[in-house]
C-alpha cells in the first residue's frame, strides 16, 4: 500500500467529470494533506477553447490566476507538485513555483497525448518527472515515462448482475464520434441487438459549432440525440454493468487507452473498441476485446457468443487509481 502520511501535496488538475475530485480522494485517504486548484482559470466553454486554440491571448488571465494561487499557498511546505493535463500553466509558473517550493518534487501527468499538445513538449522539461498515458510519446520523447490511466475504487467495489443491452456506449460527442456511433446503431438494428447510446455535449453552442463545421454531422445530427447534462458516476457504472459490451472511441490523434478502458476492465465486461495497441496490453484477451474500424466498425457476431474470461486480479490491480498513484508518486 502507498503511504503518504504526513506528506502534503500540491495538486492541479482540470475540472473533468469528477476525476479530479477522486485523485484528491485517494491521496487523502492514503494520508496525504493536498490543496487543489483547477488547472484552467475558467471552465466556460470560450475559455476552453481559447486555451486550446490560442493558449497566449489568455496569458494575462492565466498570470494573474496562479499569482493569486500562488500569494495564497507561498511559506507552506509540499513534498510534491502534481500537475495534471496541463494546458494553461506555463515553465514561467512552474520556475516561480518551484521559487517558493525548491524542496518539492514536481511531477507532470497527460492524459492526452504530448504529440498534439506543442506547448507541453517544451513544458515537461520544467518537471522532475513527466508521465504520459500515450506509449508513443513515452517511445518518442525523451524523458517522458509511459504510465497508462486509472480506474477509480468505485468501479472494483461493484459486482454486476444482469444485462439489459448487447451494446452501450457512453462518452462525449467530440471529433467523429456521433458518426462511428450512428453506423453502430445502424450494425445493431441489422442484427437485432439492443444498443444504449448516450452522447454528450457540454453545452448546446459545441452542437451548433459541429454543425456549422461538419457536413456529416449536420445532416445527420438532430439536437435531440445529445444531453447537455453529464451522466453520474453511479449512472454509467449501471449502464456498463447492464451491457455485455461497451463500445470505446478514443480520439483519433491519439493512442492512449481511454479512463473507460479501464472502467469497463475494473467491472470484468467486454469492451469493443477502435483503439488498435489495446493489443499491446497485458489485459488483452481476445475474447474480451473487439477492435473495430473506425471509418467501418463492423463487429463479428460470434464475439458476443464467446465468454468473459476474468482477468487475473494481479493484472487488474495495476491500473486502480492506487497503483496509478504509486507509479507517478514513487
Amino acid at each position: 500500500m502507498l503511504n503518504l502520511e504526513g506528506k502534503h501535496i500540491l495538486f492541479f488538475a482540470p475540472n473533468f467529470f469528477g476525476y479530479e475530485k477522486e485523485i484528491t480522494k485517494k491521496l487523502i485517504s492514503l494520508g496525504a494533506k493536498v490543496d487543489y486548484y483547477d488547472e484552467r482559470p475558467g471552465n466556460s466553454v470560450f475559455s476552453k477553447a481559447l486555451l486550446r486554440l490560442h493558449a497566449q491571448s489568455m496569458a494575462s488571465i492565466i498570470n494573474a490566476y496562479y499569482k493569486k494561487i500562488i500569494s495564497k499557498v507561498k511559506g507552506r511546505h509540499y513534498d510534491f507538485v502534481l500537475v495534471v493535463n496541463a494546458e494553461a500553466i506555463t515553465p514561467e509558473i512552474i520556475d516561480e513555483l518551484r521559487v517558493h517550493f525548491s524542496s518539492s518534487k514536481f511531477i507532470l501527468y497527460m492524459w492526452d497525448s504530448m504529440r498534439n499538445k506543442k506547448n507541453t513538449l517544451i513544458l515537461h522539461k520544467s518537471f522532475d518527472s513527466t508521465y504520459s498515458f500515450d506509449r508513443l510519446d513515452a517511445e518518442n520523447i525523451p524523458g517522458i515515462h509511459f504510465r497508462p490511466l486509472f480506474f477509480c475504487d468505485d468501479y472494483a467495489s461493484r459486482t454486476c448482475t444482469g444485462e439489459k443491452y448487447d451494446l452501450a456506449f457512453a462518452g462525449t460527442g467530440h471529433a467523429d464520434r456521433f458518426t462511428i456511433v450512428e453506423k453502430i446503431k445502424e450494425y445493431a438494428v441489422a442484427n437485432k441487438l439492443s444498443f444504449y447510446n448516450f452522447l454528450y455535449l457540454h453545452t448546446w453552442l459545441l452542437y451548433f459549432y459541429q454543425c456549422f463545421t461538419d457536413k456529416v454531422f449536420r445532416s445527420k445530427a438532430t439536437m435531440g440525440a445529445f444531453s447537455f447534462v453529464p451522466l453520474t458516476k453511479k449512472e454509467l457504472i449501471n449502464i456498463i454493468c447492464s451491457s455485455k459490451a461497451v463500445i470505446d472511441i478514443q480520439h483519433p490523434n491519439q493512442i492512449g487507452l481511454t479512463m473507460r478502458t479501464f472502467e469497463v476492465m475494473a467491472l470484468d465486461k467486454k469492451i469493443i473498441t477502435t483503439n488498435s495497441d489495446i493489443v499491446n496490453y497485458d489485459f488483452y484477451i481476445p475474447g474480451n476485446v473487439y477492435v473495430i474500424d473506425r471509418n467501418d466498425p463492423y463487429i463479428d457476431p460470434a464475439f458476443f457468443a464467446i465468454p468473459f474470461t476474468p482477468v487475473p486480479a494481479e493484472i487488474k490491480q495495476q491500473y486502480a487509481i492506487e497503483a496509478w498513484l504509486k507509479a507517478i508518486l514513487q
